[in-house]
């Protein structure tokens, strides 16, 4: 029988379930819900019969219980589009070619609307990314400090998109400040109308 931390992470892990919006419904900020899927942190009583009501709510039917892990065919896959690297470190995602593929994304992160990823295209990340393997974006989520972050800094061709990966820092004078991994010193960015999207996840 399933223990009711199993369960828990069966319903966070369901297709439609957004994580943030089950953070709120059980009272909890999203970065719990985050260390609950990843094992690292138990769920109360209260916390988890909150989660079953809006489970129920979600699935619409009454059922407490989400159906078996196995495949799905309603489990949604998200775009992988082409990504090239520049000399300066910055890299250019093409979000208006045809995705090279399409794929499941890691099970926090599934059921995240506009998720896209791109296969990193060289180590200018190194050592928190390596080259080719798959970045996973996620424009609905707001990023906090101490999140990996792509900030587009120049918007190309059509929906082409320039930017830097690095790790969003705390903000100094209403600016925008990451640390760049390769050599850890804070800069300052001038990102596109501000925008600032959140790395959801890695994937090797």
């Amino acid at each position: 029988m399933a223990s009711p931390l199993d369960r828990a992470r069966q319903m966070l892990e369901f297709p439609g379930v957004v994580k943030k919006t089950a953070a709120e419904a059980m009272g909890v900020k999203s970065s719990a819900v985050s260390r609950i899927l990843r094992g690292e942190r138990k769920i109360s009583a209260v916390e988890f019969e909150r989660l079953q009501s809006f489970f129920r709510t979600i699935r619409g039917d009454g059922v407490e219980e989400p159906p078996a892990p196995g495949p799905s065919p309603n489990l949604a896959l998200s775009p992988i589009y082409p990504a090239r690297a520049l000399l300066n470190g910055d890299w250019i995602i093409d979000l208006a070619a045809e995705p090279i593929q399409r794929a499941l994304p890691p099970a926090p992160i599934r059921g995240l609307a506009e998720v896209y990823g791109f296969f990193a295209p060289d180590a200018a990340a190194w050592p928190r990314f390596k080259k080719d393997e798959i970045v996973w974006i996620s424009p609905t989520e707001d990023p906090l400090p101490g999140d990996d972050v792509f900030v587009p800094t120049e918007r190309r061709k059509g929906r082409s998109v320039q930017g830097e990966i690095c790790e969003l820092a705390r903000p100094r004078d209403n600016s925008l400040w990451c640390r760049r991994f390769l050599t850890g010193e804070l800069t300052e960015l001038k990102g596109v109308g501000g925008r600032v999207l959140k790395v959801a996840a890695r994937q090797s």
